[in-house]
């Protein structure tokens, strides 16, 4: 397992704004899902709400267009995307910077995130900051991504990094939160070759898990090995496992 290099995840989806919504359709339906998800298991109303990791806004509009509310504060650890969010509502608020190391706004009724929960160092603890900022009964609603996501590249390079499953992560926080609803999947994306697949988590931002240059050794030995055990009819497969929460603070 990797640590986290804050400013390295910062450079990296600084630089694939461009290209993330373009890139990001597993993230986008993650996003559908999760309001899907929420609003079934716990209704729509929720006064004050906090998004961490908003990025281009994916969810931002989501929940806007969804859930009533009255004040949306929004959070990222790249400031660019503030330009991406603050038309959006007359109702945002932004708040740049890491999420674990700032402090965060509380009496919340909802913290929302998509796809970002998985960068944080210390992910079990953040849970626990996070419910000193929720109101009592307020919600914490997530997206992230179990240890068999992109199993393809963890199994051929070190990129891996620390992720829980459903199951270990609900006994973790158990004394912090009621489970209210959990659901996880697996997707797989095919692609025509496995450089298609490395220029499509560059242009997510996923690559700041790489922390090292490759050599063209080390290029050639992943594409052959790639095609070798991850091919099909044709084409090479990623695999996505996004698992889905929506606790409630004890």
């Amino acid at each position: 397992m990797q640590a986290i290099n804050k400013e390295l995840v910062r450079k990296r989806f600084q630089r694939s704004l461009n290209t993330y919504d373009n890139e990001a359709t597993v993230q986008k339906r993650m996003a559908l899902s999760l309001i899907n998800f929420l609003t079934t298991n716990a209704g729509n109303k929720f006064d004050k709400i906090l998004e961490i990791g908003c990025g281009t806004g994916n969810l931002t509009r989501q929940t806007i267009q969804n859930l009533d509310h009255k004040e949306l504060i929004v959070n990222d650890i790249v400031e660019e995307t503030e330009k991406y969010v603050q038309n959006l509502s007359s109702k945002i608020f932004f708040i740049p910077g890491d999420a674990e190391n700032i402090d965060l706004p509380t009496n919340l009724d909802l913290i929302i995130s998509n796809a970002s929960f998985q960068w944080m160092a210390d992910l079990p603890e953040f849970l626990k900051k996070l419910h000193s900022c929720l109101n009592k009964d307020g919600i914490l609603a997530f997206t992230s991504f179990s240890p068999d996501n992109f199993s393809e590249i963890s199994k051929l390079t070190d990129n891996k990094l620390q992720s829980y499953s459903l199951i270990e992560l609900i006994y973790l926080v158990n004394d912090y939160y009621e489970t209210v609803y959990t659901h996880n999947e697996m997707e797989k994306l095919n692609f025509n070759s496995p450089l298609e697949v490395l220029e499509h988590v560059k242009q997510i931002g996923v690559n700041a898990m790489a922390q090292r240059f490759w050599t063209k050794k080390d290029l050639n030995e992943f594409k052959i090995n790639y095609i070798k055990y991850f091919s099909n009819d044709g084409k090479v497969n990623l695999t996505y496992c996004p698992d889905y929460y929506v606790l409630k603070a004890k």
